[in-house]
């Protein structure tokens, strides 16, 4: 089969089967990446993944200076931050409930809202991994974090120099997550947490939504993962899952969704915006905490530690 440029034909990035099936073909939804995207299930071990994908060359040509995660954090106005800020908050408390404080490492840090939470809190020395030279030096100069201008493959940090790494809806963008999990184990003291956030193959939004959910964000997401296949891999790793939970909020991503689904359909511009409305996340809010503690949010975040 011939492959467009800038894109590659690759085996199961997981178990490295040669066996798939086409799941899913469909365009870019959220920005203006031009073409088809295929996404494919191994028959060996049901791992969802983009193939053809974009090289790592190519990659940076499907995102936009728009796109969400390159805004650096305090640039937005005073509602979204308050928004924001009360979801790291919550992504603080979750680290809390494992680990005291210490030496934190944020990978695919873009804008920096989790990394400049976690340093004004006092109780972590923080470090971020942003492979955006733009993003990063943003992030040094106006916010004062210290933030490396790497992918995480490439950086240059010692072992077991952390005792907390996180991937915030990052693992899915990444060529070699077999790899980039082994590095943090590397990376991670004895004892050390990693946790991981990224979106839910089998949540209700995804069940409802189908090809129109988020989490199908082609072509940035190079993997769709089932949380109970993610656990094994972490396990197969030396890494033993202590939680499974939705710290972050699920309105959001399940409304993006829907909006994929309106606007194809032909729905009125007022009402794909009075979705996002908050009157409505208001009373939405029992529906979305029910489907979170049910671990049917369309992310989910997973928190495994290393042996000490």
């Amino acid at each position: 089969m011939s492959v467009s440029p800038g894109f590659e034909q690759v085996p199961c990035p997981i178990c490295g089967s040669e066996e798939s099936r086409v799941v899913l073909r469909r365009g870019d939804l959220m920005l203006s990446s031009e073409g088809e995207f295929t996404v494919t299930e191994c028959l060996a071990c049901r791992h969802q993944f983009l193939n053809p994908r974009p090289t790592r060359e190519a990659i940076h040509e499907h995102y936009e200076d728009e796109y969400d995660q390159f805004i650096v954090a305090g640039q937005e106005n005073r509602l979204r931050q308050l928004d924001h800020d009360y979801g790291q908050r919550k992504r603080l408390r979750l680290l809390k409930r494992h680990i005291a404080g210490g030496r934190l490492i944020d990978v695919g840090c873009g804008g920096c809202a989790f990394l400049l939470s976690a340093s004004r809190s006092g109780d972590w020395d923080v470090l971020g991994i942003e492979p955006s030279a733009a993003t990063a030096e943003a992030c040094r100069s106006l916010l004062g974090l210290s933030v490396m201008t790497s992918s995480w493959e490439g950086a240059d940090v010692p072992a077991e120099s952390a005792d907390v790494i996180t991937l915030w809806e990052v693992l899915e963008h990444l060529h070699d997550p077999l790899a980039t999990i082994r590095k943090c184990y590397r990376v991670l003291r004895p004892g050390g947490l990693l946790v991981i956030s990224t979106p839910n193959r089998g949540s209700l939004d995804a069940r409802l939504f189908g090809p129109y959910w988020v989490g199908y964000e082609l072509p940035r997401h190079l993997h769709m993962f089932r949380q109970e296949h993610l656990q094994e891999i972490l396990a197969a790793e030396g890494l033993k899952v202590e939680e499974v939970c939705l710290p972050d909020g699920a309105f959001f991503a399940f409304n993006t969704s829907l909006r994929f689904y309106l606007r194809d359909h032909g729905a009125p511009g007022w009402l794909q915006r009075a979705i996002f409305s908050l009157p409505l996340r208001a009373v939405s809010a029992p529906f979305f905490w029910v489907s979170g503690k049910l671990l049917l949010g369309s992310s989910l975040t997973t928190v495994a530690r290393k042996p000490a």
